[in-house]
This record gives structure tokens, C-alpha cells and sequence, in this order.
């Protein structure tokens, strides 16, 4: 029998904190309940800069080995369902997995994120990219023509901006602020942050009112208001990002040597704009 080296051995390790800024993750030693060392986070490849990169979170379970100048360094990041599956009785329900492993068949795959969200290279040819909604793009790997085909099936609201302008797509959602109400530029970015959709109204059949999905009765009745849906163009008559602005204002900045910039506030420079 070959003798072990204690140097080889590995030891496993809850993490207990991670510091994705200076890429470093606090332990825990499982055996002895004692502190354990800080350690790397174990990215699956991390080059000078390239790589695949993972969000390691608190309370995942490594395997630790120790290297030269007695560094510990992590070889893998353990399963919970698998190595807690003999004992479930005694083990602290925060440690098992958020959702369920993805349903994986011979040869894909599959990178899934804490909500669900995938991206699975299937291997029969098919690439999908999916959100925890399951809204995405499938294209087809079928080697028949007649059968490949690609299929999007997109949230309730689809943008693109290109140089051309805007293409919308789906339920009709506005800024109903007034202009002096609605200058959110130094939290938002009005044409491509995401979060800013929170600001829009969905636009109903009535549009004094909110967009309900049912009817209701009792002392104050709420009839059903469905959205309004669109599929709008706006062409804009010069590049997007060149920030082109009104024949009064581009002189003016041309006698006074102004660079134009984004103005967030405009809202020609929106992407609910009409």
C-alpha cells in the first residue's frame, strides 16, 4: 500500500465569507469546527484576465489541499446534495441547494445560475440561452433542414438600440412623470439600464387607470384594463451615439467649442421615447 503524505491530504471546508473584489474566501474546517484558512476562489479557469468566473457563495464546501510554503489551495467545489445525502438529519437546512440540479442528458453542457437561469450547449447540436422565466433563444443543431429552426421567446417588453435608433417590442410602458419630475440620470442610465424599467407605467385600455388582469367588485369596482401592446421604429436621422441635438443647439456648441454629450434627462434619448 502506498504511503499517504499529510501534505496530500485533502480536507474539506465550509466557506464562511467570500471577497469577490480581492478574490479571497474566509473558511471553516468541517472535522474539527475550528477557523480554517483563506483561500483563493476557485474559479473553473482564470487566466490574465480571460476565464470562467463563478460567484462562490457563503456557505459552499470545499475540498483543500496543501501546497509549497504550507498554502492551502481549493481542488474542488463539492456538491452538497451528494456529500450530505447519507446524513440529512443533522445538517443545517441553509446548506442545501436553492434549486434543483438542471435535467442533463449524455454529452451536454450546461452552466445554470442561482435562480435557474441556463445556458446549455445540448449534444445533439442545439444552443439555448435561457432566463429563471425561460424567456431566451433556442437555435436548433438538427442536421435535417427541414426540421432545424430557431424559436425567441422574449420577456413582455423587447428593446434594440442601434445606431439607427430604437426597435419596441411588446406591452406599451411610458414615463408618465412630468419632464421636471423625471430626471433620474445620476441613478439610471434612461436608454440602457436595465433597472430603469422600474420607472415606466404599462399603458392600458384606459390609460387614467392601471393596467389589471381581472375584474373586481365590492365598494370600489376595478374593471379588467389590459395593456396595450406595440412594435415601434423610431429612426433617428443621425448615429445614436454621436448625440446630435436640435440645429440651434449644435451651433451654439460649435461657436463655443462644446463637445455634445448624452443628455439622460432628454428624452429623445430614451428608450420608451416616441
Amino acid at each position: 500500500m502506498s504511503k499517504m503524505f499529510p501534505g496530500l491530504q485533502a480536507r474539506l471546508a465550509i466557506v464562511t465569507s467570500v471577497d469577490h473584489g480581492a478574490g479571497i474566501a474566509q473558511t471553516r474546517w468541517m472535522d474539527g469546527d475550528e477557523i480554517g484558512p483563506s483561500i483563493p476562489i476557485p474559479h473553473p479557469f482564470s487566466g490574465r484576465g480571460e476565464g470562467l468566473y463563478v460567484g462562490l457563495r457563503t456557505g459552499s464546501l470545499v475540498a483543500l489541499v496543501q501546497a509549497s510554503n504550507a498554502r492551502f489551495i481549493p481542488v474542488a467545489i463539492i456538491p452538497l446534495r451528494g456529500f450530505y445525502s447519507p446524513d440529512l438529519s443533522d445538517i443545517d437546512e441553509t446548506y442545501f441547494d436553492d434549486i434543483g440540479l438542471p435535467i442533463i442528458n449524455d454529452g451536454d453542457i450546461i452552466a445554470q445560475g442561482a435562480t435557474g437561469s441556463q445556458i446549455r450547449l445540448g449534444a445533439e447540436g442545439s444552443v439555448s440561452l435561457y432566463n429563471s422565466m425561460m424567456e431566451g433563444l433556442l437555435i436548433g443543431g438538427d442536421q435535417d433542414d427541414a426540421h432545424r429552426c430557431s424559436i425567441s421567446r422574449l420577456p413582455p417588453v423587447a428593446y434594440l438600440v442601434s445606431q439607427t435608433g430604437i426597435d419596441a417590442r411588446g406591452i406599451v410602458r411610458r414615463d408618465m412623470r412630468p419632464n421636471e419630475e423625471s430626471l433620474d440620470a445620476a441613478a439610471y442610465d434612461l436608454m440602457f439600464d436595465l433597472d430603469a424599467e422600474q420607472l415606466f407605467e404599462e399603458v392600458g385600455r384606459n390609460p387614467a387607470q392601471d393596467v389589471t388582469h381581472g375584474t373586481t367588485s365590492g365598494s370600489t369596482a376595478i374593471f379588467r384594463n389590459p395593456p396595450f401592446v406595440e412594435k415601434r421604429s423610431t429612426i433617428y436621422e443621425f448615429g445614436t451615439e454621436w448625440n446630435v441635438d436640435v440645429r440651434q443647439e449644435e451651433e451654439r456648441m460649435l461657436r463655443e467649442g462644446i463637445l455634445p454629450v448624452r443628455v439622460f434627462s432628454e428624452r429623445r434619448q430614451r428608450r420608451d421615447n416616441i
